[in-house]
C-alpha cells in the first residue's frame, strides 16, 4: 500500500506516460489509486521496484526522470510503464472508451462458418494427424 505522497510521486510520472488526450483521461484520472494495487496483487513481484522507483523520483521533474529513466535504467522504466499501462487499462471506465467488453466467448454457425478458414485450419493440423500419436517417457516413467 502506497502512502499519500508515494502516490502523488507515481501519478505524476504515470501522467508523462500516459497523458489526457482526444477524450482519454490520463493515468490519474483513471484512478491509478486504485488499480495499481490490482496490478500489484497479480505481479506481486513489482512492488519493492516500484518503491525504487518512488524513491528515486520523488522532488525530481516527472517528464526528466521518466526521459532519464527510459534511457538509463530501462528496469526501472519497464516496472513503471508495466504498472501504470495495467493499471489503466483495468480501469472499467477506460475499457469503455476504447470499446473493449472483455473477453467473450463468441458461438459458431458451422451452416454459416467460412469454408476457407477451414481448410486452412485442416492444413495447420495435418501434419500433426498424419505423423500419430507420439509421447515422452517423463522422469517418473510415466507416459506423458
Amino acid at each position: 500500500m502506497l502512502h499519500k505522497a508515494d502516490l502523488e510521486t507515481l501519478n505524476r510520472l504515470a501522467d508523462v506516460l500516459i497523458p489526457a488526450s482526444d477524450g482519454m483521461p490520463s493515468a490519474s484520472q483513471a484512478d491509478l489509486e486504485t488499480w495499481h494495487q490490482s496490478v500489484l496483487d497479480a505481479r506481486p513481484e513489482l512492488a519493492e521496484p516500484l518503491q525504487t522507483l518512488i524513491a528515486s523520483a520523488t522532488a525530481k521533474e516527472p517528464s526528466t526522470h521518466v526521459e532519464y529513466l527510459r534511457k538509463h535504467n530501462r528496469r526501472i522504466f519497464r516496472v513503471l510503464s508495466t504498472i501504470v499501462s495495467a493499471a489503466y487499462f483495468m480501469n472499467p471506465s477506460v475499457q469503455k472508451l476504447i470499446g473493449y467488453n472483455g473477453q467473450q466467448a463468441l458461438p459458431t454457425d458451422p451452416v454459416d462458418d467460412n469454408i476457407e478458414a477451414d481448410l486452412i485450419e485442416a492444413d495447420l493440423i495435418e501434419a500433426v494427424v498424419s505423423r500419430g500419436p507420439i509421447f515422452r517417457v517423463a522422469a517418473d516413467g510415466e507416459r506423458s
